[in-house]
């Protein structure tokens, strides 16, 4: 052993030498090694757990060539095995810039991510995976980086979410599907605006959470904000429908922060409590503020099937007419099942109590919802789909006797994973609902098409 050690020991003295010899006037001799032997021989050391030889022999390489990308990112490398994050972060820089060609790109991009990780810049290094991906080689890299991408995520406190999309709509303002409303036998005809007014939708909006317990904790608890804002134009036909509305009349933005603790009772239970604080604007003016609360009780029945309860209380204190303040109750069930091919299955059931003093906001429901997800892409295309139902019944109405409405609706979202931009992937969703209420002034339809960007990991 100690033989084996003297031979090791000898044979890093040599290749040190070597390398140091690489930073002078290249000399022919036999003990000269190549570029590519004292990359190769740097990238062993870099694996073997030496990086006094690998830096010794990548500073060699970019004495003779500073535009040597594979030697900066090995370079890179060593200084991260050292522990000096800011050398290392600042030689997977220069491995980027003087890198050609795919495979250099997504070599360097992989070291750059790799050093802002072990300096718990764990962002910086879930973009620069993105990059990676997005240079990868071939589709057995592009695998890799996206695993890497997920196992940084997973790392990572903070998770954001931005997500834009226009949306043609054929009713932004949720007005009535009829032009003409029945009352007591006497048809009154409805004003342009009261009526459904077709148009764009322009959407943007931003999720953050961040986690204050540690990563793979049994339980977790995180900190969330949201925001959204919606603008709309309207069409051509709207506009000579409703001659004195503007799309900025419907302008709707949100705002809240809430904070959300996830309990693992145990194997099989866990229990979810939050808590939400928000405010709306509409029409560029306060509508509400409102407070949250939320608590979710989910068991699996085993690994494929669950069950999920769940009790909500919402106090919404609106600002254009305190009248309008309601207070709601909801009471939630689920059931969740994962097919044999790993499609996502959920149905769910609500039942909903809104006290309020305006007669057309005070009411109770029903709802039921089916929510389809499939695992595998089809010919290239990421399906979610579901279907729901709602009835709701309104104790009084403004035009007497007790109103009932009863709403239909279903989606299809489609993500084209095959576009592929830095782990985004174009997005189209399709959406319809109906309304039918005993007041035709309650009839609803809608038909829309989101176009968005989604990420596939």
């Amino acid at each position: 052993m100690r033989s084996a050690g003297f031979f090791r020991a000898a044979f890093l003295a040599l290749t040190a030498t070597v390398a140091m010899a690489l930073a002078g006037p290249a000399v022919a001799s036999a003990t000269d090694l190549s570029p590519q032997e004292a990359r190769k021989l740097a990238e062993e050391a870099v694996l073997a757990g030496d990086p006094a030889l690998a830096r010794a022999l990548a500073l060699a390489l970019l004495q003779r060539d500073p535009h040597d990308s594979d030697a900066a990112r090995i370079l890179s490398a060593a200084e991260d095995l050292l522990g000096n994050d800011r050398a290392a972060r600042a030689a997977a820089r220069q491995a980027w810039r003087t890198a050609e060609g795919a495979g250099e790109r997504y070599a360097a991009a992989r070291q750059r991510a790799l050093a802002e990780y072990h300096a718990e810049n764990y962002g910086t290094a879930q973009w620069w995976l993105r990059r990676a991906a997005q240079a990868a080689p071939d589709d057995r890299a592009r695998a890799l980086a996206r695993e890497n991408f997920r196992s940084v995520e997973r790392q990572n406190p903070w998770a954001l979410g931005l997500r834009f999309s226009l949306a043609p709509s054929s009713n932004i303002n949720n007005g009535s599907s009829a032009e003409t409303m029945d009352f007591f036998g006497v048809p009154f005809l409805l004003s342009g605006d009261a009526r459904a007014l077709s148009g764009t939708e322009a959407s943007l909006s931003l999720s953050a959470r961040y986690r204050l317990s540690p990563a793979g904790a049994r339980n977790r608890t995180e900190l969330r904000f949201g925001a959204v804002s919606k603008t709309y134009r309207l069409s051509s036909q709207a506009r000579a429908q409703a001659p004195n509305a503007r799309g900025s009349d419907y302008a709707f933005s949100a705002v809240e922060l809430g904070i959300g603790h996830r309990r693992r009772l145990d194997d099989r239970t866990s229990l979810s409590l939050g808590a939400t604080a928000g405010h709306n604007w509409y029409g560029g003016r306060d509508l509400s503020d409102y407070l949250r609360l939320d608590g979710d009780l989910s068991y699996a029945l085993d690994r494929r099937n669950w069950l999920e309860l769940g009790l909500g209380i919402e106090e919404q204190m609106r600002l254009d007419a305190r009248f309008l303040s309601a207070r709601t109750a909801e009471l939630r069930a689920g059931y969740g099942h994962v097919t044999g091919s790993g499609d996502r299955l959920h149905f769910g059931l609500a039942l909903r109590d809104t006290a309020s003093d305006g007669v057309a906001i005070d009411h109770r429901a029903a709802a039921l919802d089916f929510d389809w997800s499939r695992a595998a892409p089809l010919a290239g295309i990421r399906l979610t789909g579901g279907l729901s139902a709602e009835l709701r019944d309104y104790a009084q109405s403004r035009f007497g006797g007790t109103r009932l409405d009863r709403r239909l609706g279903a989606h299809l979202g489609m993500v084209f994973e095959r576009v592929d931009y830095y782990g985004f992937s174009p997005s189209l969703d399709l959406n319809a609902s109906r309304t039918l209420s005993n007041f035709s002034l309650y009839d609803t339809r809608d038909l829309g098409v989101s176009l968005g960007f989604a990420s596939n990991f």
